[in-house]
């Protein structure tokens, strides 16, 4: 990469684009050129020699390439030399040939001081998962298995999943017009203009939305410190995360048992709130919210619509303001008492849980569960426990999505789950100064993305006091219960029930508290 004399910044974009036109490189928002220059290992930073030790099997591989960051950029004008003669000869080219032209994000790792391409087949499957949204996934390559984040921007990883061992990675992207000579890719993030979103401010807030639904907090004045953290939170993260508020009550026991197993496998953080879903295996088939979509019109429409048993395995029910008013559910209104259904088995469908995690006694564990949530003051009446004794069983969930992946986990909603088609695509309304203060949305809670802080973010409130307190106690006296899950063997045997009967590639028992 060439100096530049005129302009020493980046521009604060994703892919942070020198303001003359002649770099676009993955890197710190404010990083210069000179801090750059060091970036890319230029005077003498390593002895030559050391390339020969560059070939590390902990690694992607790469392209051998000659250090230079001269070379470097000879390299990608020859690479679109290339390209353009494929598009030149397109139309003589067969289907097979005209996939080679589809474009390719140039990806590097820095190994010893220098960076160096990975291999276009690594590349393209990074490619991939980042154009589908996902900040943070897996990737196997040379029969290693890699974490890859680009959930920090200017700070992207690859980790090797056996190892442990990190390596620095970014993307070179060429920009229109200039002396490369191709067009510029669609930026790997299809994010909004983090600046535009702050300014827009908290989404409870925009469009002017009305906050008259708010009066009902003043007639339970404990419930306010709650709802005040909401609203600070909305104000620290509505630059690049939209939001969703999830009512619920009888089913915050579930949550738990969920939160505390996802916490001893896979390192989820439960202190900051439960996990709605842990049964991955019931995602394979609706995987997002398009797929949800298509179940819902072919089985759910013409009977129990979003209450069928199928569409409650994947998917919440969510409003997407604080303020909310309706339909059927305002926020501020139902808080204290929670929303739920009462045609749910609550105590089956523990006992069901805990079976498919394959534990054994199930009965006496979740005898267990219910005398332990009863003593942090939860409500266990749905259960075959006490209520709570302040009568106030309900709670919400705070949910927070990266906005790049706001269509694919969620659809804006009617009651009963039907598609309201006047705010799709929901992340359009919800990127806009619209007022959301009436509308529902269905999530798909994906545990592979609510189980990654990069993808989502979840916090909890309780209107009960005494468990709003306790929470965190009684997330650690539940591990506490799951005394299987020390030894490695039942712990992958419980991985696997969560998979359906086969651990996932990537597992590793001493580098699962890393996805999180």
């Amino acid at each position: 990469i060439e100096q530049c004399e005129e302009h020493t910044t980046y521009q604060p974009k994703y892919l942070g684009v020198c303001r003359c036109s002649q770099h676009d490189i993955s890197a710190d928002l404010s990083i210069s050129v000179n801090q750059l220059a060091t970036q890319l290992g230029d005077a003498g930073a390593e002895p030559r020699d050391k390339l020969s030790q560059c070939h590390d099997s902990d690694d992607l591989e790469w392209i051998e390439t000659s250090p230079s960051p001269q070379n470097s950029v000879d390299q990608v004008v020859k690479a679109a030399s290339e390209v353009r003669m494929i598009k030149t000869d397109q139309s003589k080219r067969t289907e097979d040939s005209e996939c080679l032209a589809k474009p390719v994000p140039r990806v590097q790792v820095r190994i010893h001081g220098f960076w160096r391409d990975i291999a276009r087949e690594e590349a393209a499957e990074i490619g991939r998962h980042l154009q589908d949204g996902e900040a943070q996934f897996y990737l196997h390559a040379r029969n290693r298995d890699y974490d890859i984040d680009f959930s920090r921007m200017g700070a992207a990883r690859q980790t090797n999943l056996r190892s442990g061992k990190t390596r620095r990675l970014r993307i070179l992207v060429p920009r229109p017009g200039d002396r490369w000579g191709i067009q510029r890719t669609q930026p790997v993030f299809d994010q909004p203009d983090v600046v535009e979103q702050r300014r827009l401010g908290p989404q409870s807030l925009r469009g002017e939305a009305p906050q008259n639904a708010l009066r009902y907090l003043s007639e339970k004045p404990w419930t306010l410190p709650s709802f005040i953290k909401f609203a600070d939170r909305e104000r620290k993260y509505c630059g690049e995360w939209a939001v969703f508020y999830h009512s619920y009550s009888h089913a915050a026991l579930i949550y738990e048992v969920q939160a505390a197993i996802a916490s001893e496998l896979f390192g989820f953080k439960s202190q900051y709130a439960p996990l709605p879903r842990l049964m991955i295996n019931q995602f394979y088939d609706t995987p997002d919210a398009a797929s949800l979509i298509r179940r819902f019109d072919s089985e759910f429409a013409g009977s129990a619509r979003d209450h069928a048993a199928n569409f409650r395995k994947v998917a919440l029910s969510t409003m997407c303001s604080l303020s909310a008013k309706g339909p059927e559910v305002c926020l501020a209104k139902a808080f204290v008492s929670g929303y739920s259904c009462i045609d749910v088995p609550f105590r089956q469908i523990l006992e069901h849980l805990l079976q498919s995690c394959c534990f054994s006694e199930v009965a006496k564990l979740a005898d267990g569960i219910v005398s332990c949530a009863e003593r942090h003051g939860l409500d266990t009446s749905a259960f075959g426990g006490r209520a709570c004794k302040g009568g106030r069983p309900g709670h919400a969930l705070q949910i927070f999505i990266r906005r790049s992946l706001v269509d694919r986990l969620a659809y804006a909603a009617h009651p009963y789950g039907l598609v309201d088609a006047e705010r799709m695509p929901l992340s359009s309304w919800l990127n806009g100064d619209n007022a959301c203060t009436y509308g529902q949305a269905r999530v798909v809670a994906h545990p592979e993305h609510f189980m990654h802080a990069s993808n989502v973010r979840m916090y909890t409130a309780s209107a009960d006091p005494t468990f709003e307190r306790c929470r965190v106690a009684f997330q650690k006296e539940l591990c506490e219960l799951f005394t299987a899950l020390k030894d490695p063997a039942a712990r992958e045997q419980v991985a696997a029930g969560i998979y359906g009967g086969v651990l996932p590639p990537w597992w590793a028992a001493n580098h699962r508290k890393a996805r999180a």
